[in-house]
């Protein structure tokens, strides 16, 4: 229900809902816990190790959560780490949650998101120790100024 209110804002520029339930949906919908996985854990540390203010978890006006919230050049940027869960069965296609999730958190939190694939950091992580953690770190800080340039 609390989507549905954020649709209305995002399409209608209001809330359908009254105060009070709205309220109620808003809570109910931040109580969903949200699990760090390893993956997660490792892309967090590789953009600390870059020197970048990094807040895991960070909760958004919209009740939404991101897996990090990276404050670079005074603009603040959404990373989501995708997980097989975000992506329908082998497919690297979205699924409807995930993009429901980027599009409302892009129109109404005013946040710019870039998405680490599991695929794309696995092929990473297959790399020798000190070649790895180079390759880390040029594929975060690409794919960071890209949408910094945005």
């Amino acid at each position: 229900l609390h989507q549905w209110n954020l649709w209305c804002r995002e399409r209608l520029g209001r809330n359908m809902l009254p105060l009070d339930l709205s309220d109620h949906c808003l809570k109910s919908f931040i109580q969903n816990k949200n699990v760090t996985s390893e993956l997660q854990r490792d892309v967090a540390r590789v953009l600390v190790e870059m020197g970048l203010a990094v807040k895991e978890e960070a909760l958004l006006e919209t009740g939404y959560t991101v897996d990090l919230l990276v404050s670079m050049h005074d603009k603040k940027i959404a990373v989501e780490v995708n997980g097989p869960s975000h992506y329908f069965g082998r497919s690297r296609t979205k699924t409807g949650s995930t993009l429901l999730k980027y599009r409302q958190i892009s129109a109404l939190d005013g946040l710019t998101i870039v998405s680490v694939p599991y695929w794309e950091w696995d092929k990473i992580s297959a790399k020798g120790k000190n070649e790895r953690k180079q390759h880390e770190i040029i594929y975060l800080k690409n794919l960071l100024e890209r949408e910094n340039r945005n």
